[in-house]
């Protein structure tokens, strides 16, 4: 099965009980943190079980936003697995400098991010 559409600034796309998240915003802040975290908590609520969430297009993050992903783990819970792929150099430094790379799993790209779920 697969299918690819626009939910409001997320663009989802759906491959049997994975769905590929793309942020096309070039930022990530509270300003947009209620917003994402709701519709990816409905996405959550549809029954995948694998997300890869891709930040290629984010140029900027704010810690508020990060909660916000770092929260996303939670709803997902311990039969589920989520990989970000797609950070510039400055989000790489900023989940480095937030110890998020140590909780969330980091892949370079979509690419990697499908590799890395098919190995389970």
């Amino acid at each position: 099965m697969f299918a690819s559409r626009q939910i409001l600034n997320l663009e989802l796309e759906e491959v049997d009980e994975l769905a590929i998240i793309r942020l096309p915003d070039s930022q990530l802040t509270r300003l947009e943190r209620d917003g994402f975290k709701t519709e990816m908590i409905n996405i959550i609520g549809r029954g995948y079980r694998f997300f890869i969430l891709d930040l290629s297009a984010v140029r900027f993050i704010d810690i508020s936003a990060l909660g916000a992903i770092l929260s996303l783990l939670n709803t997902i819970g311990p039969n589920g697995r989520m990989v970000v792929c797609g950070l510039n150099h400055l989000l790489e430094d900023v989940f480095r400098l937030t110890n998020l790379n140590r909780v969330i799993e980091i892949q370079p790209d979509l690419a990697h991010a499908r590799q890395a779920l098919q190995a389970d």
